[in-house]
């Protein structure tokens, strides 16, 4: 019974870790298309950080889950679990990790003041541009890609490469 609901928390951790992000940056390419006043803008960007911020504590609530798993089941030593966890520590997390850094800190200072009026640095500039353009395009085609791969070793507990 308890891994049950911990197997149901994992799988719903997994579906508010890739949810919330696609339906935030549809909804700000949305708004960044049709919405001019730069205060009603502001409030989507707040938006979008909020929800960002709700995906970064799925992932907290899927890796800790994951891991109690793999502890109470002594799954460590698994081929398997190795191999999904080399594909969550060296492919997920250090995008994600950029994600927390640019997304929960430093980018929602930045745009608050560029619709307060103040002139941000180009390197400011860049790192914006860089967050909502390669950045996200990366993480859109990367992250489904190793989602299902890892999806496959934890139902299959088959290797893939």
């Amino acid at each position: 019974m308890e891994y049950a609901l911990v197997k149901v928390l994992h799988l719903g951790a997994l579906v508010f870790w890739l949810g919330p992000p696609l339906g935030a940056w549809l909804m700000l390419r949305r708004a960044q298309q049709t919405i001019k006043d730069p205060q009603h803008l502001y409030q989507q960007y707040r938006l979008f950080y909020r929800l960002i911020a709700l995906e970064h504590v799925a992932l907290l609530v899927l890796l800790g889950s994951g891991v109690w798993m793999a502890a109470n089941y002594s799954w460590f030593e698994s081929p398997w679990l190795q191999q999904k966890l080399k594909l969550v520590f060296w492919g997920l997390l250090p995008l994600e990790l950029l994600d927390i850094l640019l997304a929960n800190y430093l980018l929602p200072r930045y745009s608050k003041m560029q619709v307060e009026g103040a002139e941000l640095e180009g390197w400011q500039l860049r790192l914006i541009g860089f967050y909502h353009g390669p950045f996200t395009y990366i993480a859109i085609v990367l992250i489904p890609c190793l989602t299902l791969a890892i999806m496959y070793l934890a139902t299959s507990k088959q290797l893939v490469f």
